[in-house]
């Protein structure tokens, strides 16, 4: 299979599907890959590796690839990943590169982040058989009897080849089952065939309570059998599989399970999250019977996705299901450092993205779960990743709309931040047309001497200057700046946040010396009150800049420039020179 793939390789796109038969997993197509990359790595200057499960994940892989071949702009998703994505076409720095999108869903979600027509070469793993057309693919089968057998005979007490036989039958030598119980054969040391019995009532309760295909009830039932003996040996180790099953099937930190004094579950699983000794003792029980995948390394586990699915659907009470989820919209939230804006919060945000939209937290009935979905869009939203910032935040609106009501607190957040993502990413009517909505309904909810009435009005600016009333927007941003004056004083942050908004509709407006002295002030208070460095007063001097330009001060406005160049890449590094414009609106 290995000599096939490197024959698919050579013409330049090659992709590791199931068979049709076996389309849910647990076939090795990740572990082909694997072993591919291994033996060839003398082959390639880079290989790197992206999760494709999710749209987002693809544009994050990108974006750190970025970083690693030196591009400017790196640290944000919507400069990054068109910059790599030209970088690879055309071999520069490295033309002998292997890009892997693993777990792909459809050509559909990949394609656009594929380099054409470039030196290297592209590698996919996917439970879709779609991709005859566009890949050379090669279809990965469940294991030959004989090979069944020979892994049975490697693992646990001595096993005679009837025994083998019989049972890889049972299995239907899936890679992945035939694995498990090995697994399960070298802890408990059972024969065979009280394995079986356990294994024969094991399908029979499952096929009680529902319908599937015949390898699906052989693939539950194995794990049914280690399910049900972990929760005897373990019961904070078998309800902690369960919490994992709502995750992602990406690897799990065990940060996630630590110091979560505010989450409660079960007694058993409770006790466990706040001992150390007790969550190491569930974690070590989990990888003896094969369950789970544990790296000490990273500090993380990891369940396969066949697993997760046959904990979800085939093992779980729908009780126990429920309250299984709802621990898993609770740890994650635990984590949530609440700082969105703060990039040095983006790798904790990236790594809880995945697990948010698998354990479904939009659909949760706390707020505190909830607070996490908007975080994610503000994460989102910062790190450039608008467009998945924008559907994001259509879904959450839709949904917390329909549970929570148009007017509560959490819905107009959503309803507020969503007008600015659909406005970054061009969809200027249907953000115009929110962010009325939304300003009637917040002026319902809390009147109009509030901060949020006016960063809703801020939004309205933006689209009167996209729709270009140039005219209108500086009539409401000038509204906007003394009704801040009034409210928060001369100095506030907001203050002059609607002081920088209203130059840029003065500019826009054609008045430039009024821009260029509101600017001038701007600057000499973000100074004061917030310091050189920070990055307003960046955009206030860079706004300042703009204005002396367009008043006809060439020389003058070229001097600030090359100082401000200067100063912010000292203080914040070269890559962060290619920001995208969209920004300026909103610092």
């Amino acid at each position: 299979m290995l000599d096939q793939l490197t024959k698919r390789l050579s013409g330049g796109t090659a992709a590791v599907l199931p068979s049709t038969l076996h389309g849910l997993g647990g076939i090795g197509k990740t572990q082909m890959v694997a072993e591919y990359i291994y033996r060839h790595l003398q082959d390639y200057d880079l290989v790197w590796w992206i999760d494709a499960a999710y749209t987002t994940q693809i544009r994050a892989g990108l974006t750190e690839l970025a970083g690693v071949l030196g591009l400017q702009g790196a640290s944000e998703a919507s400069v990054a990943v068109p910059a790599v994505i030209e970088a690879l076409r055309t071999g520069r720095p490295f033309r002998r590169w292997l890009l892997v999108f693993d777990a792909a869903e459809s050509p559909e979600t990949v394609l656009p982040f594929v380099p054409r027509n470039g030196p290297g070469e592209i590698l996919i793993t996917s439970r879709n058989s779609d991709w005859a057309g566009i890949a050379r693919p090669l279809e990965l089968a469940v294991f030959k009897r004989e090979e069944s057998v020979e892994l049975l005979g490697r693992r646990g007490p001595e096993i005679d080849s009837a025994d083998a036989d019989e049972l890889a039958e049972k299995l239907g030598d899936l890679p992945l089952a035939v694995e498990q119980a090995a697994a399960w054969r070298a802890v408990t040391g059972m024969p065979v065939q009280e394995y079986l019995r356990l294994f024969d009532e094991s399908v029979q309760e499952i096929l009680d309570t529902t319908s599937a295909p015949d390898y699906d009830v052989s693939v539950a039932a194995a794990w049914n059998v280690s399910f049900e003996e972990l929760k005897t040996r373990n019961p904070a180790a078998h309800q902690l599989l369960h919490i994992c099953a709502f995750f992602s099937p990406e690897p799990i930190s065990r940060d996630l399970f630590t110091g979560v004094n505010r989450v409660s579950i079960s007694p058993e699983l409770d006790a466990a999250l706040r001992d150390p000794i007790k969550l190491a003792r569930a974690i070590r029980d989990i990888n003896r019977y094969g369950l789970a995948k544990i790296d000490h390394g990273n500090n993380t586990l990891q369940l396969h996705r066949l697993v997760q699915l046959v904990l979800r659907n085939r093992v779980m009470a729908r009780q126990v299901h429920a309250r299984m989820q709802h621990g898993a919209h609770q740890l994650l939230a635990a984590l949530d450092p609440n700082d969105p804006e703060s990039s040095r919060h983006w790798p904790r945000y990236r790594e809880l993205l995945p697990h948010a939209y698998a354990a479904n937290v939009l659909d949760c009935d706390d707020d505190w779960p909830r607070q996490l979905c908007i975080n994610l869009m503000r994460y989102l939203f910062e790190y450039g990743d608008h467009e998945e910032a924008a559907r994001l935040g259509v879904e959450a609106h839709k949904r917390f709309t329909d549970i929570l009501g148009p007017t509560h607190p959490q819905t107009l957040e959503v309803s507020s931040r969503l007008g600015l993502y659909l406005w970054a990413v061009g969809r200027y009517d249907k953000a115009a047309e929110l962010n009325q909505r939304t300003l009637a309904l917040r002026l319902q909810a809390s009147g109009e001497t509030n901060e949020d009435t006016l960063a809703l009005q801020r939004n309205i600016t933006i689209d009167l200057r996209a729709q270009g009333d140039f005219a209108g927007a500086t009539r409401l941003s000038e509204e906007i700046y003394h009704k801040a004056k009034r409210m928060f004083g001369d100095d506030d942050p907001e203050t002059l946040y609607a002081a920088y908004q209203h130059a840029i509709s003065l500019r826009l407006a054609g008045a430039y010396r009024e821009a260029l002295d509101l600017d001038q002030d701007t600057l000499r208070r973000r100074i004061e009150v917030l310091g050189r460095d920070h990055v307003r007063t960046f955009s206030a001097d860079s706004a300042r800049n703009v204005d002396l330009r367009e008043s006809g001060e060439y020389a003058q406005a070229r001097f600030q420039q090359e100082r401000l160049t200067e100063n912010f890449i000292a203080r914040l590094g070269e890559d962060q020179l290619a920001r995208p414009s969209t920004r300026s609106c909103f610092r």
